[in-house]
């Protein structure tokens, strides 16, 4: 089959990127040719390969001038107008297109982008007649630009994060995306879900659609490399260094109760190191309260940078959502390692929990539970577990519907199906 892939990636989406990556290699194993349409700004990784036999990419405008980015980062600057003018009048390509933005979205035009990137998927299509079209959110603009676009090909949206449905989204802009999410699923041929979103489509706006839908693990579960040449970050030996690396949200994954954990074990020789891009300075002075000399910020870090760090740790920390619908894919990757895992999780529904049941380096603590009684037990947990790793062998035989070999066995199924329609 000849498959297009749409996706508008961006700084919170790199994880969603990795799970479409780890599918489109299984693709072109199988011999199946796949055309990835990215903006170029995101992709570096990708770039570095785009020459491989079946694989292309194509840009449909230049970075340096249009930059997601950039947009996003003016929501920085809401509060303090004279910034904001400052900023645009030093960068005047910026400034065009924001003022062009804004104009058109004053007028009611409010997805300018999707328009654009709509352009470079027939451009695309032009060149190679595709059997299938994979729109991949989120960002939610490439499952737009497929249900817009017209073609001979069939249309599957392949929706790996919640949109409407994802506990964040502000009340007043919720019936409006409601609406684009409904437009796009009477749009599409097949819809491509989670398990847990799949489960919550009987009981949404989205029910009537439930017949279109197939529920598709995470393709993450893989053999990981173990170190680059050089870490990234050298941990205090004298220390168990415990590790979180995510995001930090305050709707769906505030971290106040993790802190106060750390906060009780930090009698004993156990750091908490913390990679969050997400957490401003504001944030952190909220928290100021919660934290001590065992729990260490870092920023963020690039990907292959954070697993060799990952691999140097003696202890993975997740922390689960508070929306059911909602899977922390890092959870897979920090199995993938092999180390032992202390997941706190906040509501009794949490899709973790039996993930973790199944790991044999894993423990689950309740946000419910006192903080003296959980620092005794996650303390019994470190000293029995510390310094141990699971071979990937028995990692693959626990979670063998997680790996990209059984998740691309079940997309291409699928693919036949629709392609049969």
């Amino acid at each position: 089959m000849r498959f297009i892939i749409l996706m508008n990636i961006n700084k919170n989406t790199a994880q969603n990127y990795r799970v479409v990556r780890l599918l489109v290699e299984q693709l072109e194993k199988r011999g199946h040719y796949v055309n990835c349409v990215f903006p170029s700004y995101t992709i570096k990784e990708y770039k570095s390969n785009k020459k491989r036999k079946g694989v292309y990419t194509f840009f449909y405008y230049k970075p340096a001038e249009y930059s997601n980015h950039f947009l996003y980062s003016l929501s920085e600057f809401k509060n303090r107008p004279l910034k904001l003018i400052t900023l645009l009048i030093s960068k005047p390509l910026y400034s065009i297109k924001y003022l062009i933005d804004r104009t058109l979205q004053a007028l009611g035009i409010r997805n300018i982008e999707e328009l654009r990137y709509k352009r470079c998927l027939e451009a695309a299509n032009r060149k190679i007649n595709a059997d299938i079209v994979v729109g991949i959110s989120n960002p939610f603009s490439s499952a737009m630009t497929m249900a817009i676009a017209t073609g001979s090909y069939k249309k599957i949206w392949y929706q790996i994060d919640p949109h409407s449905l994802n506990g964040i989204m502000k009340e007043n802009e919720l019936n409006y995306e409601i609406e684009r999410e409904q437009f796009i699923y009477e749009q599409s041929d097949n819809v491509i879900v989670q398990p847990l979103a799949y489960k919550e489509i009987r009981t949404s706006p989205f029910f009537p659609y439930l017949e279109k839908c197939n529920s598709m693990q995470f393709p993450l579960i893989r053999p990981v490399k173990h170190k680059l040449s050089s870490s990234p970050f050298n941990f205090d030996k004298k220390y168990i260094n415990c590790v979180f690396a995510g995001a930090l949200t305050q709707r769906i994954r505030r971290p106040e109760y993790m802190l106060s954990l750390f906060n009780a074990l930090s009698k004993y020789r156990i750091k908490l190191h913390i990679w969050s891009g997400d957490l401003q300075a504001a944030q952190r002075q909220q928290l100021a309260s919660l934290l001590s000399n065992n729990v260490e910020f870092h920023g963020s870090l690039e990907y292959n940078s954070m697993i060799s760090v990952l691999n140097e740790a003696d202890i993975l920390v997740n922390l689960g959502n508070s929306k059911s619908n909602q899977f922390p894919s890092k959870l897979l990757d920090y199995i993938s390692i092999g180390k032992p895992i202390l997941n706190i999780y906040k509501i009794d529904n949490c899709p973790t929990l039996d993930v973790i049941e199944q790991y044999p380096l894993g423990i689950n603590v309740s946000e419910k539970e006192d903080i003296d009684d959980a620092s005794k037990i996650v303390m019994d947990f470190i000293e029995e577990y510390k310094g141990r790793t699971i071979p990937y062998k028995e990692v693959e035989s626990c979670f063998r519907e997680f790996t990209p070999e059984q998740v691309a066995d079940k997309f291409l199924n699928i693919c036949t199906k629709v392609s049969a329609m």
